[in-house]
């Protein structure tokens, strides 16, 4: 949850995080209110209703403290995952120059997951929501960048890009553990 961030479009959106154990917390998002308890462990969950895309707006959540997030859309969610061909950044592309001058957009916002490994799930990561300008987007996954543009350009929806890759690692490691001892 972070400024900027994109919100999936015509699904109910699952907002959560962590607070006292008992903490009534309330998530408002265009119009919506969403009122829950956080459980013993102090992780809470609120559902918004799905949305349709529309301009930015402020979304709110209250709790024994408030927490006021800025800029955020509703549209498409789109994951690129893999290794080396996804990895590669829209900085190493043909007309790359000339694709970064054009690259601003407040329509797309860009998800970069950090490369630290761990050996359980993790609940979160390090790691912000960023509009599309030259700056971002140079780094950025060329595949899933080429792709969220173009979706963008022809469906007229906002795009958020997560973008999880990791060049020259082992399936093993993209898998669960229950799944590879089965």
């Amino acid at each position: 949850i972070g400024d900027h961030m994109l919100l999936q479009r015509d699904m109910p959106v699952r907002v959560f995080g962590k607070a006292s154990p008992g903490e009534a917390v309330t998530v408002e998002f265009r119009g919506q209110s969403a009122a829950t308890k956080a459980d013993a462990l102090g992780r809470w969950e609120a559902w918004l209703q799905p949305m349709k895309p529309a301009p930015a707006a402020e979304m709110t959540i209250r709790g024994n403290n408030t927490l006021k997030v800025a800029d955020v859309l509703v549209g498409d969610v789109w994951v690129g995952s893999g290794q080396s061909n996804m990895q590669w950044t829209v900085g190493q592309t043909n007309n790359a120059d000339a694709e970064l001058a054009a690259s601003a957009s407040s329509e797309i916002r860009l998800f970069y997951v950090p490369r630290k490994p761990s050996p359980v799930p993790v609940d979160d990561v390090e790691a912000k929501w960023v509009v599309a300008t030259p700056e971002t987007v140079k780094g950025f996954s060329a595949v899933l960048y080429y792709f969220g543009r173009d979706l963008n350009k022809e469906l007229k929806v906002p795009m958020g890009l997560i973008h999880s890759s990791w060049g020259g690692t082992p399936i093993a490691s993209w898998i669960s553990g229950p799944t590879l001892t089965s």
